[in-house]
């Protein structure tokens, strides 16, 4: 009997990471809802489970036909290594830029068309609890993961909730500017700075979802900061 959907979201991308884009395009959540069962994620949805597990399968596990490494087999200060090198660089990086786009298109288009003048404002807001989030995950959060692991010592849940809370307001914040858009449209009037925003902001929500993936489902867990 196939135990897929007995499986949780997060186990399922852990030991399948290509299957992130599948949950994507379905539209379930597989960061902060990782700890649902497949199952029961597909109930809520109104999807039928067979089918998504035909398609789960179906699903090349590798497309780019490089190997590339599992980050959530890596050992655990080289998972915090990778957050910190991929994820929290590319946000540092990539968010100034759709800022800067963002208000272009406020500039140009906010005054004829309401989605262009809401984008910016959002972005505002999450750049900002992004920013302090990674900041105090790298000066407080992975040094006290780092130390828990030279010592073998079991971290509690209690310690480490806020962060786990913030997630779930950044993911919040990145379904608003989904839902804003339409899923990152690109409507008749869309120059080409919207449409290089809306390509980006797409691309932010996936990198997103895999880095909150990775210390919710992965990292979190290993420690025992999340019961």
């Amino acid at each position: 009997m196939n135990s897929t959907p007995d499986q949780t979201l997060g186990n399922l991308v852990s030991e399948h990471p290509s299957w992130g884009n599948v949950f994507e395009a379905i539209g379930l959540d597989f960061c902060c809802g990782g700890r649902q069962t497949l199952k029961d994620a597909v109930r809520d949805r109104g999807l039928d489970v067979n089918t998504v597990t035909i398609m789960l399968e179906a699903f090349p596990q590798n497309q780019s036909g490089i190997s590339e490494p599992n980050p959530a087999r890596l050992e655990t200060n080289a998972l915090i290594d990778h957050i910190v090198s991929v994820h929290h660089q590319f946000v540092r990086t990539e968010l100034p830029r759709l800022r800067s786009l963002a208000q272009k298109v406020e500039r140009v288009h906010g005054a004829s068309h309401s989605v262009a003048a809401n984008i910016f404002p959002k972005l505002e807001t999450l750049s900002n609890a992004l920013f302090s989030h990674l900041d105090e995950e790298e000066n407080e959060l992975f040094p006290a993961f780092r130390e828990a692991l030279q010592q073998n010592r079991k971290l509690v849940s209690e310690e480490f909730t806020d962060w786990f809370h913030e997630h779930e307001d950044v993911g919040a914040m990145i379904h608003q500017l989904r839902d804003i858009t339409e899923c990152y449209q690109k409507p008749a009037w869309a120059c080409q700075t919207y449409s290089l925003l809306m390509e980006g902001l797409q691309a932010f929500e996936s990198d997103l979802h895999e880095h909150i993936h990775l210390e919710n489902n992965v990292l979190f867990p290993r420690l025992g900061a999340l019961s």
